[in-house]
């Protein structure tokens, strides 16, 4: 986990997070030392694994919930050397500032949340078996995991997804169960951040992107101190969109790219990508005297070295150049992905009218259940579903058909669409796809 900012004020709808000033906390073992290599950025944190203790670079603080701080935009890529301890840190107790702070809720808001809360309280009076019983309520109850959810429209979001929608992505189930434990007197709070990564085994490090972005929660327990919590993570296989496991987007899941398994278009990205993590170490950053005896032993005299730097970065430029040609040429190749994202499209828009998809539904009962709904859609829908079903799960499909029902698809704008948005993702979160 890459802990990111934390969320601990809540309005009824979105979490925000607020500055608790500058800690300082006692080192404790076991200790991670280990590097970042960062790309330019409009964030003002740096992720760090489990509990940082401290950042080798210029202008950043720790924060008091844990979070390392660097104000301003980063406009140039950055090299940063963390310390990070494992476990919840300080045992101490909190604070009574702090202790109601995370566990402040708006008086009156998500009422059917609140009656759980309590009911689960009263029959599991340790907070641990209350978070035990929180999650596997998750695991058991027909809850899903799709990042194409039906709009929460009403005062009371959380109380909307529990019990009536039960689909939603990672800052849905972080935002409830916070809530919950909350209800239940127990201080809770949302952490943003990533989670897990891609391994370069050619390069021996680990990439993470925005679509690795995730969020999860945090509890205070009396002499454990503060204790992460995926409720993501408990949710069943068989409950996740079929579309993210083919993907694999699954919750709680990161992958190992490098292997046998893998494309050889992926392979070929990660070779590229430890030639930049190679260019950076062997010379990006070096210190001035590593760069000359670099440059020596290689031969190349001072006058030398910014064409050899000029020529690399020409080689590094074309390299990128053909693998984007690569890319596009397999794309054109494969025109099932096509079909994928032209029908998460098609769900995606009707998910916006509450009409979305569910995980274990086909697309021809999907068509059903929609002009079930909508009979004014139901012959459209029906024809683009069953069109769909024979391109991809039929014999190879005509390059020109595809192109068709893409158009078709796009041209696909159903009327009724709520002219307000739904959940909010919480403000300090990451741009990222949500995890």
């Amino acid at each position: 986990y890459w802990r990111g900012p934390v969320l601990d004020q809540f309005d009824g709808r979105t979490w925000r997070r607020h500055d608790p000033g500058t800690s300082s906390p006692t080192p404790a073992p076991p200790l991670y030392r280990y590097r970042l290599d960062l790309e330019p950025s409009r964030q003002d944190f740096i992720v760090a694994l489990d509990r940082p203790l401290s950042a080798q670079l210029a202008g950043v603080r720790l924060s008091g919930d844990g979070v390392l701080i660097r104000p301003g935009r980063r406009r140039a890529p950055a090299e940063v050397v963390e310390t990070s301890q494992a476990g919840p840190g300080s045992f101490a107790p909190l604070d009574a500032r702090v202790w109601r702070r995370d566990t402040r809720l708006p008086e009156g808001s998500n009422p059917r949340t609140r009656a759980l809360a309590l009911a689960l309280r009263l029959a599991h009076p340790r907070p641990l078996d209350l978070v035990a019983a929180v999650l596997d309520r998750f695991h058991r109850d027909p809850y899903y995991y799709t990042l194409t959810p039906p709009l929460l429209l009403s005062r009371n979001p959380v109380d909307e997804f529990l019990f009536d929608t039960k689909r939603g992505f990672c800052e849905h189930y972080a935002s409830a169960f916070a809530v919950l434990m909350r209800d239940a007197g127990i201080p809770a709070r949302v952490v943003t951040g990533y989670f897990g990564g891609t391994f370069n085994p050619f390069a021996d490090d680990w990439l993470v992107r925005q679509s690795d972005a995730h969020a999860w929660d945090e509890v205070w327990i009396a002499g454990r101190g503060w204790l992460r919590i995926d409720p993501t993570a408990a949710i069943a296989p068989q409950r996740v969109d079929p579309a993210l496991r083919d993907g694999d987007r699954t919750p709680g899941s990161f992958a190992f790219a490098g292997g046998r398994g893998a494309s050889w278009l992926s392979q070929f990205a990660l070779r590229i990508d430890a030639m930049r993590t190679l260019w950076r170490e062997r010379i990006l950053h070096y210190g001035p005297r590593a760069q000359a005896a670099l440059l020596g032993r290689l031969r190349v005299s001072d006058a030398d070295a910014a064409k050899l730097a000029a020529a690399m970065a020409a080689a590094l430029a074309l390299g990128f150049l053909w693998l984007a040609w690569l890319a596009r040429r397999d794309l054109r190749a494969r025109p099932r992905d096509d079909l994928r994202r032209a029908f998460a499209m098609l769900s995606a828009r009707l998910a916006r009218i509450g009409l979305a998809r569910h995980a274990h539904e086909g697309p021809e009962d999907y068509a059903r259940r929609v002009a079930v709904a909508r009979p004014d859609l139901g012959g459209r829908i029906g024809r683009l579903c069953r069109e769909y079903a024979a391109l991809r799960y039929g014999a190879a499909a005509a390059p020109r058909r595809v192109r068709a029902f893409k158009a078709a698809v796009r041209a696909f704008r159903p009327r009724g669409s709520p002219s307000s948005s739904g959940t909010r993702r919480p403000s300090s979160a990451p741009p990222s796809t949500p995890g």
